[in-house]
């Protein structure tokens, strides 16, 4: 009798392991699937968002012109979406979005093969951090950083970390695709509404909190006396 019960325990024991086994092994099969089914849905939107999209007839050429989203013009510290297609440049302390750009911006020629920054593919709203980029890329830098005697710079690839020399030359380039994106009115329609501009969570135009480094030197005694004569 007690063979029997200690063979009836057994099985049950083998049993219960043997559920909890195929429980915890349907368990892992389910969450790999569905970590397959998401990657495998993120990949998909990731490639699809940019597809399709072509790029302004003044940007520098690249390889993979799908994975890229934005621009930086340096020379007028303002950014191109290329996605939505649209300028984002600051107006009245605020990032303003339009197909074109204001006429303040006419001097800027887009026919003379502007110096254009491609921005990191993983970067979002690029003008929310513009302190960073008016830091790493100030007005004409590359005039001096990149002296080429034979080529000159179109542009600065972040995604692979290289200058850009090679670009097709403005004279093959058609008449439609030559205008400038520069309005001849001074109001231009907004592709969306403007975002203010903020400077680690300053808003513009605030006074600036000054550092140590930042202050005047101090005044001695003496020098104190001698100017109060």
């Amino acid at each position: 009798m007690k063979a029997y019960r200690d063979q009836i325990t057994m099985y049950t024991k083998k049993m219960y392991w043997l559920t909890t086994r195929s429980i915890h092994l349907a368990v892992v099969l389910f969450l790999l699937f569905f970590s397959s089914c998401s990657s495998t849905t993120s990949i998909a939107q990731t490639v699809d968002v940019g597809v399709n999209i072509t790029p302004p007839f003044w940007a520098p050429t690249y390889e993979n012109v799908d994975r890229i989203h934005y621009y930086y013009l340096p020379d007028i510290e303002c950014y191109y979406d290329v996605w939505n297609q649209e300028f984002v440049y600051l107006d009245d302390g605020n990032w303003m979005f339009a197909s074109q750009l204001p006429s303040f911006y006419s001097w800027y020629n887009f026919n003379a093969d502007p110096f254009v920054v491609v921005l990191d593919w993983h970067v979002h709203e690029p003008w929310m951090h513009h302190h960073f980029y008016v830091a790493h890329y100030p007005r004409y830098y590359y005039r001096s950083v990149y002296k080429d005697n034979v080529r000159t710079p179109s542009g600065f690839n972040e995604n692979i970390k290289t200058v850009v020399y090679n670009r097709s030359t403005i004279a093959n380039k058609t008449i439609e695709q030559k205008r400038e994106p520069v309005s001849n009115e001074a109001k231009v329609k907004e592709t969306r509404p403007s975002q203010k501009m903020n400077y680690y969570g300053n808003t513009v135009g605030s006074p600036v909190h000054v550092q140590k480094n930042m202050m005047r030197p101090r005044i001695t005694g003496t020098e104190n006396r001698g100017r109060a004569r």
